[in-house]
C-alpha cells in the first residue's frame, strides 16, 4: 500500500505538474510467490507496463 501511495504521489508532484506524459512500470519477477506475481502483474498493466517472470537456475 504504500509503494502504490508513493507512486501516486511522485506522479502528482512531478509527472502531472509539468504535464509530462503518464510514466509506464515494467515489473519483474524472480522466484515469486503466487500473490507476489498477481500484485506485480496488477502494477505493471494499471501502468501500462509489462511484467516478466523469471524462473530459479536449473542446479
Amino acid at each position: 500500500a504504500a509503494l502504490i501511495r508513493r507512486i501516486q504521489e511522485v506522479y502528482t508532484e512531478f509527472y502531472k505538474k509539468s504535464d509530462a506524459p503518464t510514466p509506464s512500470i515494467h515489473t519483474v519477477g524472480y522466484m515469486s510467490k503466487p500473490d507476489e506475481t498477481r500484485f506485480l502483474q496488477v502494477l505493471a498493466a494499471r501502468n501500462k507496463g509489462t511484467f516478466k517472470a523469471i524462473s530459479a537456475p536449473i542446479k
